[in-house]
């Protein structure tokens, strides 16, 4: 029961931040559809509190969708470190895609701090992302990566 009412706890504090987030997108929206949204570009983004497996909380994404169709939205593939367990030895599974914090190109000072050494692209998770849910731009990874990630989930899709 415990488990039940930590859940409750959790999607009402997201509900109040959904609120500012929906805000956020309401007054800033001719600047959000401009924001230059590029695939392979990682940012900070909040996904809020999701149900079961999904990724959640504020944690990076990856762009994996093209400037070109990108208008104050993007297709995204959060980024998880499985509570650092992901280092040289591990396995991804299908959905997943493991990324080298050294293959992030221009990565902020901030988040040089932050990210760790291997992080876990979940491309089975991939979903529509609202520029107003991102915040501080993390870096990117190179047009070969990403094209590699790309294959990934063409994989998964049996593309």
């Amino acid at each position: 029961m415990n488990e039940i009412i930590k859940k409750e706890e959790d999607l009402n504090y997201w509900h109040q931040k959904k609120i500012k987030v929906a805000t956020k997108e309401i007054t800033f929206r001719p600047v959000l559809s401009q924001m230059s949204l590029r695939a392979g570009a990682l940012y900070w983004a909040n996904l809020g509190e999701n149900i079961g497996t999904e990724q959640n909380k504020f944690r990076p994404v990856i762009i994996l969708s093209t400037e070109r169709i990108n208008n104050g939205d993007a297709i995204i593939a959060p980024l998880s470190t499985k509570n650092g367990t992901v280092d040289s030895n591990y396995k991804p599974l299908n959905l997943e895609f493991i990324i080298k914090k050294i293959n992030i190109e221009n990565l902020n000072e901030e988040s040089k701090l932050v990210i760790k050494d291997y992080s876990v692209v979940k491309v089975g998770q991939i979903r529509l992302l609202n520029s107003a849910r991102f915040d501080e731009k993390i870096g990117n990874i190179s047009p070969d990566l990403l094209n590699k990630i790309k294959i990934r989930i063409k994989t998964i899709f049996d593309i």
